[in-house]
């Protein structure tokens, strides 16, 4: 029964991939965006608990990165297309039509690097290119922002077709951009080597009870600031 708990985890993340689909089609911006929060918190305990139970196993990374797909490959893209949706001049502009095809191609990269990571060996210890859940959670908070916030100048910028355009392309190329960042796997519960992990979660839980959901894109800048110095301060060690 225990070697099952990780599975049933990671079907959760699955289930909630698909809750937070039917919200976006329900126009339902809090619920999709609180679906994509739990999932996530899902995906990161179903390795987790999987390492801690000792069952760790190819089933699970398979079923793993099969849920991530949807959940974090096509929740993203649908939050992108509905964001689309309530600008001026969709789907008739050629501009329009970029839209369309950037938001797929952040589902498409998203599945490209979930099979590019479960053959890298490289990436057991550290990922190459923003994590999908990761990814999923910046997209998130610009939803939310974007029909939640409206008139707050994050908003207005995201009413800007060359600027959402530019957001979506960053969304899908930086998953598979071959930069380096800290993954969050703790092997130890040692300070000096998960210092940086640590200085992560103390700042990022700080921000994100002090803004709540508009913490989450600062926080992703801090995950790319922190893993620099975690990259370099391996290098010299």
């Amino acid at each position: 029964m225990l070697k099952a708990i990780p599975h049933i985890l990671t079907l959760s993340n699955l289930l909630c991939g698909i809750l937070a689909i039917r919200a976006i089609f329900n126009g339902d911006v809090l619920l999709a965006v609180t679906f994509v929060f739990v999932a996530a918190v899902l995906d990161f305990f179903d390795g987790f608990v999987a390492r801690a139970l000792g069952v760790s196993g190819e089933l699970g990374k398979q079923l793993d990165s099969l849920a991530d797909n949807v959940t974090f490959g096509v929740v993203p893209a649908l939050m992108f297309l509905r964001m689309a949706d309530f600008l001026p001049n969709w789907p008739t502009s050629a501009m329009g039509w970029a839209l369309f095809g950037a938001a797929l191609l952040v589902a498409a990269m998203a599945t490209l690097r979930l099979a590019i990571f479960n053959i890298d060996v490289a990436q057991q210890s550290g990922f190459r290119g923003m994590p999908t859940p990761g990814n999923t959670l910046f997209v998130a908070s610009l939803y939310y922002l974007f029909f939640q916030e409206e008139g707050s100048w994050v908003a207005d910028l995201l009413q800007s077709e060359l600027v959402l355009l530019g957001i979506m392309l960053l969304s899908a190329l930086w998953q598979v951009a071959p930069v380096q960042l800290m993954a969050l796997k703790f092997t130890t519960w040692a300070i000096r080597p998960n210092v940086w992990r640590y200085l992560f979660i103390v700042f990022s839980a700080g921000l994100f009870s002090l803004l709540f959901i508009p913490a989450i894109p600062i926080i992703i800048l801090l995950y790319l600031i922190f893993s620099v110095a975690y990259n370099s301060t391996n290098k010299q060690s």
